[in-house]
């Protein structure tokens, strides 16, 4: 990740991040505490998390079709990967070596690392919906005419 603040000069970081750390690192970088239940962490304050795991879910198929039922959770460790793909029905798993093979052609990891990615999936499935059940629905937004105006130009409809 690359970052740019001006109370911070412009460096990389080299530690794993995930999408779920952007909003505990900007709200941070503005001065504001993330809620508790935030998944994510603020690369800017916290250092040396070690060899954390990273999650990505997705309901797009390969080649940038959407296909109905079919979704892809993956975890990562370190240099290893574990990606599952659930549809109708049918689950599929690869579990992938990204220093042998980066670019995940050829499912390659050992039993051992494709279980114990597995079980820390399966807790972070657990805990991602007992979090979701604490936290609720979110409240609903009232937006004036120009934000709605606004959020059209971007893309986004009612």
């Amino acid at each position: 990740m690359a970052h740019a603040h001006p109370d911070h000069p412009p460096e990389r970081i080299e530690a794993a991040v995930s999408l779920v750390d952007l909003m505990p690192t900007v709200l941070a970088a503005v001065g504001i505490e993330a809620p508790e239940a935030t998944m994510g962490r603020d690369v800017l304050g916290e250092r040396g998390w070690g060899d954390r795991f990273l999650y990505s879910e997705s309901d797009v198929a390969l080649g940038g079709a959407t296909s109905e039922g079919l979704s892809r959770i993956s975890i990562r460790r370190g240099d290893r990967k574990l990606v599952v793909v659930q549809g109708e029905g049918s689950v599929s798993k690869e579990c992938f070596d990204l220093v042998a093979d980066p670019v995940e052609r050829n499912g390659s990891c050992d039993e051992g690392w494709a279980s114990s990615l597995q079980d820390e999936l399966d807790r972070w499935i657990v805990t991602s919906r007992e979090r979701a059940e604490e936290l609720g629905s979110s409240p609903k937004v009232s937006l004036s005419p120009d934000d709605r105006e606004r959020l059209r130009a971007l893309g986004y409809g009612d």
